[in-house]
């Protein structure tokens, strides 16, 4: 009996150490200031997609810009830029998951709304100037977005 317990006593404090290393090895303090798990450190935009339409009774045509991505530190903010000329387009805040959607208004008559829209976008944060590869943005008309790479 003595034996068995011993055995499993040494089992259970194999595993202990086990979890407590996974734990210490997967945590960081991420670019939103909150501490958690890394998928990654590097922000990969999956999907860049801008489409127009004109509201009812409206004068003029409202685009939006959806971005989706991946690999973003949990719960981190990423930013989200022009990938020519650097100018930041907004930001969108991962899940759990490191996953990551965010919508802008683009528009240069309507106040609010990002002007241009730009041919190509990144992820990343501008804290430690971290970005991840470079995606054209479907949709974008190729005559006037901005920053033809």
């Amino acid at each position: 009996m003595v034996e068995d317990v011993g055995k499993y006593a040494i089992i259970g404090m194999v595993a202990i150490v086990a979890v407590v290393g996974l734990v210490v090895l997967g945590t960081g303090a991420n670019a939103g200031g909150v501490t958690g798990a890394y998928i990654s450190e590097t922000p990969i935009i999956t999907g860049a997609l801008y489409k127009t339409h004109t509201p009812a009774n409206a004068p003029v045509q409202i685009g939006a810009l959806t971005i989706e991505g991946t690999d973003a530190p949990i719960r981190g903010i990423v930013d989200i830029r022009n990938a020519v000329t650097k100018v930041i387009v907004g930001s969108a805040k991962a899940k759990n998951d490191g996953t990551f959607k965010a919508m802008f208004m683009v528009s240069d008559t309507i106040p609010g709304a990002k002007p241009g829209v730009p041919c190509t976008v990144q992820a990343g944060m501008t804290d430690g100037d971290i970005w991840g590869p470079v995606l054209e943005v479907t949709g974008a008309d190729p005559e006037t977005c901005e920053g033809l790479p």
